[in-house]
């Protein structure tokens, strides 16, 4: 388990999953590997299309978290062989990053209820905590913000978390987080749910289906929230926003985007300098 820094950014990785950070030209994902042995495919990366890292709406502005973007317009397919990173300059930004050890997410005693004795608590892995400042266009009463996302790594098991943790201790009024938008990941297929296809997605199937060909294969990654109300982890699709420079639409592809977001249908919550 490890961070890698690089000329352009640092590597999360724990030899099962490796996540790329681009800094420059701002902070983002610009790749995400699945080390899979042969038998299951070999390595493969699981972004189709680079986006910013989340969404947070303060007051009625929605600001882009990172500001990472491609300049490629078709987002069926990244060329990794002409890739042109740009940046957002009304997103937040880059500040700097920490490493420290897992957090314990709530209290539990290993052995309990038949568990292993041995099992370690927190697990065992790596928390990367990245902190972000507000863009320079922003409003004054946004300027005290501050941003902060959170991954953790796990040690044997293909697995992350992430999370958003918003602070103003030096805001003079209450600024009021209307949503929060934790992770957008434009994926490859099977790793998202077949949009392109015109199935239901996975999990979607409640009502009944006419056929089994209607309702698309379980996803290779999977993502769920802990939150148990006003929050929701769900796949849309990249194919409205996608296009060539000569204007075609890219029809048979499948793009889809995993988006998990907090809260659904506000009001949200205020942060100030005494909450």
């Amino acid at each position: 388990m490890l961070i890698e820094h690089d000329l352009d950014g640092l590597v999360m990785t724990n030899g099962l999953l490796a996540r790329h950070f681009s800094i420059t030209p701002a902070f983002g994902t610009s790749s995400f590997i699945l080390n899979a042995t042969t038998d299951f495919g070999g390595p493969r990366n699981i972004i189709r299309a680079i986006k910013p890292e989340g969404y947070v709406t303060l007051d009625s502005t929605r600001y882009a978290i990172g500001g990472l973007w491609q300049a490629q317009s078709v987002l069926a397919y990244i060329q990794r062989n002409h890739l042109n990173l740009t940046s957002d300059s009304t997103a937040f930004r880059y500040s700097n990053h920490s490493l420290a050890s897992p957090e314990m997410p709530y209290p539990w005693i290993p052995g309990t209820r038949h568990s292993d004795p041995e099992a370690s608590w927190p697990p065992k892995g790596i928390r990367l905590d990245v902190d972000f400042l507000p863009p320079s266009n922003a409003p004054q009463e946004h300027q005290a913000v501050r941003l902060r996302l959170s991954y953790e790594m796990y040690d044997g098991i293909p697995l992350m978390k992430k999370w958003a943790t918003i602070t103003c201790a030096a805001c003079s009024s209450a600024v009021q987080v209307k949503r929060i938008e934790v992770e957008i990941l434009g994926v490859n297929v099977p790793f998202g749910a077949h949009f392109g296809h015109g199935s239901f997605a996975p999990g979607n199937d409640w009502g009944g289906a006419p056929s089994e060909s209607s309702v698309a294969a379980t996803t290779l990654l999977h993502a769920k929230t802990d939150q148990a109300h006003g929050a929701v982890c769900s796949w849309q699709d990249d194919y409205e926003s996608s296009m060539s420079p000569g204007g075609y639409k890219d029809q048979g592809a499948v793009e889809p985007t995993l988006n998990c977001t907090y809260t659904q249908g506000g009001p949200g919550a205020y942060v100030s300098n005494s909450e």
